[in-house]
């Protein structure tokens, strides 16, 4: 069976849904790696130590990209594991890892999922570095219509580009959601991309009309406290709830009390974008109807008026009146839940997405052999 090397930029990314699903389901012998887009340890043991080479090569007085000593220690470290190929989260982690897979003479397949798509500072800083990993790679695995228009932007070639977006975990289908229950759902990190400030500010507006309204706001980020304080100044401690950080084999439930899933996602100042959230579409996979923006991968994967109800980026006034006509008609909203479940489970599956990773990753493998 051939080997594979799954690398992350650091050990949280490897608990991400999209990344964990990648590590259980592809179907070779994988061997992952992490800590850092060169990775530092492979499967908790230190490939190299970067805090003892940065004092080694200040002590030294030479200039560290002289050096190829964690390169060397990768590599070495490849060759031994007879890694057939590299498979990058991230585009970042693909640029970074192209010069090793050169000196290895073994495909690379890159894996995008959003910011590294998008997000000025780091378009700026790997501009020169994506066109040569571009021409590199064997594949571009890009996860939304939107994604994929950016990648050519950039430089990558067409027919490299593999639309593949993600799938929610199965046991998402056996969610029964609680169409009587009056709480809105939203999941998700609390950055700004995700604008959960601007979920607050619809919330306010649609309690106005209806008051028993109440929204649990699940996630952690840097925007976590801002949000609480926001919360407090509207005065909506009452009927908003933060639950924090919550283990995702631990989430079903929150999904089973609510009607609704919210999440206001837009462009940010500095153009970081979603790529397909995957929240959304667990909550489509769980039978909840979207209420969510007119953003990237999310314009794909919730078809308005049929599975949810979709706006305008930053238009609060229409994310509160689409909050209010499936708080007042909860048929349609349960309708629409039902169409978003029959809809991810047809085209979104966790099966079908894997299947595609494999296809790309085994076609890669056997045209570097040829």
């Amino acid at each position: 069976m051939p080997r594979i090397a799954i690398i992350s930029p650091n050990k949280d990314g490897l608990t991400e849904s999209f990344i964990k699903a990648h590590i259980e389901n592809l179907s070779f012998e994988k061997f992952i790696f992490y800590g850092g887009f060169i990775p530092s340890q492979y499967n908790d043991n230190k490939i190299y130590n970067p805090s003892l080479l940065s004092s080694a090569l200040s002590k030294l007085k030479f200039v560290r990209q002289h050096f190829d000593f964690e390169i060397n220690a990768v590599i070495k470290l490849l060759k031994e594991l007879e890694i057939s190929l590299v498979f990058a989260e991230y585009g970042q982690t693909g640029a970074e890892m192209m010069k090793i897979c050169q000196r290895l003479n073994i495909p690379l397949v890159v894996h995008f999922h959003g910011y590294d798509a998008y997000h000025r500072h780091v378009l700026e800083l790997y501009h020169e570095k994506y066109k040569e990993m571009f021409n590199y790679a064997s594949k571009i695995i890009a996860v939304s219509h939107d994604m994929e228009k950016q990648l050519i932007k950039l430089g990558s070639p067409e027919n490299k580009i593999v639309y593949n977006p993600y799938g929610p975990n199965d046991s998402f289908y056996n969610i029964m959601p609680d169409f009587n229950s009056n709480q809105l759902l939203s999941v998700g990190r609390f950055v700004n991309k995700k604008a959960p400030f601007l979920t607050i500010l619809a919330f306010k507006k649609a309690l106005e009309i209806c008051p028993n309204l109440k929204l649990m706001m699940i996630g952690d980020g840097c925007l976590l406290d801002i949000c609480k304080m926001m919360s407090k100044a509207l005065n909506l401690e009452t009927s908003l709830t933060f639950a924090g950080a919550i283990k995702h084999e631990h989430i079903h439930d929150f999904f089973e009390k609510s009607f609704c899933f919210i999440q206001h996602s837009v462009v940010t100042y500095e153009n970081d974008s979603e790529g397909t959230p995957v929240g959304i579409l667990e909550a489509s996979a769980a039978g909840l109807p979207v209420i969510s923006t007119r953003h990237a991968g999310i314009s794909d994967i919730v078809i308005h008026e049929k599975t949810g109800l979709l706006v305008e980026e930053f238009d609060v006034d229409a994310m509160a009146e689409s909050i209010i006509h499936l708080a007042k008609s909860r048929k349609q909203a349960q309708q629409m839940g039902s169409n978003g479940r029959t809809f991810i489970s047809t085209h979104f599956s966790l099966k079908r997405n894997i299947s595609n990773l494999n296809q790309v990753i085994h076609e890669s493998i056997q045209t570097n052999k040829c």
